[in-house]
């Protein structure tokens, strides 16, 4: 059948998934295929819908079409198997209503009648269903039309299996690229689920003293940082989406010490991508191991504590007293002394003496 094929070729970027569910839905006497992925929290990250309004995708969200509270087709698909078969016997539309007549109203406006849906993928925290919709005259679907829609569920399944492996293949390709050039980075979908770190990256995740890693996600460890930082990555993931929507700046995370890393999330280039795509990497900018090296000297030849280290490795990337002070979460008077105990441990006048005497090592 065509449809097989071309839902093979959509696997491969060789043409559009909206050309694959058109043919899936001719074969099925529908107007519509529907490709959806759900993740947590009902995140509606892909959702093709074909032969609707342009507009009608982004209403579908806002109503409340990913929610399996107001929507029974959602919450079948979520309670049901993969490759099981569920029709409109199975859901609620009455209910629906009730829930959210907003909901109910895109129904109607978009002319949608008879539905079955089944699951082509299902984790514990994503599923990625596939459905054919009919308008109301189309009314429901003959014996040999559901045999047909079981049949070709089959190939997207394997479709998706197939681009799954093909966006695995890309994420090792990146992240070996990234190693060889020595990037500290994470690679996360567009859930925000974490797929792959460099070398570098899990050395600054393993320490635990920027960012940990909580059921697959990462997290600033300090509270403050937490809302600036869920902004970011949301933009970032939303600006892949148009370029009405410009990525993010860089933030600073610290660590309860005071040190600071740079952080960037850079939004990867990709068009319609399941859950599992490379959709943004983070890009981790802390201490140089230059940096690091003069410390463990500096600790070595004039015996300072960790804490007038941190105060030297502040100096040492240029920052005032004042700022130090204000990332460290401590008085300005506390730095001083911290200054003027490391110019008398390695019996430099100034601070710029005692810059230009760590230089020289590293």
């Amino acid at each position: 059948m065509q449809s097989a094929g071309l839902f093979r070729e959509a696997a491969l970027g060789l043409v559009p998934w909206e050309n694959a569910l058109n043919t899936f839905a001719d074969a099925l006497n529908s107007r519509t295929g529907q490709l959806i992925a759900i993740g947590r929290r009902s995140l509606v990250p892909l959702n093709i819908m074909t032969r609707l309004p342009s507009e009608a995708t982004g209403e579908f969200l806002a109503v409340g079409g990913g929610d399996p509270h107001i929507n029974s087709r959602v919450r079948a698909g979520l309670a049901a198997g993969e490759m099981e078969f569920r029709d409109q016997g199975d859901f609620t539309p009455e209910q629906d209503r009730l829930r959210s007549p907003e909901f109910g109203d895109w129904i109607d406006r978009n002319g949608i009648g008879y539905t079955c849906i089944t699951n082509l993928r299902k984790r514990s925290d994503e599923l990625i269903g596939l459905a054919a919709l009919r308008t109301v005259a189309q009314g429901e679907m003959h014996s040999a039309e559901k045999r047909a829609f079981r049949l070709l569920s089959g190939h997207a399944r394997a479709a998706v299996i197939l681009r799954n492996s093909v966006e695995d293949q890309a994420l090792h390709v990146l992240a070996a690229t990234l190693d060889q050039l020595e990037t500290a980075a994470a690679i996360v979908d567009i859930a925000g689920n974490v797929r792959a770190l460099t070398e570098r990256g899990e050395t600054v995740v393993a320490g635990g003293r920027f960012l940990r890693l909580v059921q697959g996600r990462l997290h600033p460890q300090r509270p403050e940082h937490r809302a600036q930082f869920d902004a970011m990555l949301r933009r970032a993931l939303q600006s892949r989406e148009g370029v009405d929507i410009p990525p993010p700046g860089p933030m600073v995370l610290t660590d309860c010490d005071g040190r600071a890393m740079a952080l960037e999330i850079l939004p990867l280039p990709g068009g319609h991508s399941f859950t599992f795509a490379a959709a943004a990497m983070l890009v981790f900018r802390g201490e140089s191991p230059t940096t690091l090296r003069r410390m463990q000297i500096a600790a070595e030849l004039y015996g300072l504590t960790p804490a007038e280290c941190r105060v030297a490795e502040h100096l040492l990337q240029g920052r005032a007293p004042v700022e130090i002070a204000r990332l460290a979460h401590v008085s300005v008077g506390t730095v001083r002394n911290h200054v003027h105990r490391i110019l008398a441990k390695s019996g430099c006048a100034s601070q710029v003496e005692f810059l230009a005497a760590i230089g020289r090592y590293g």
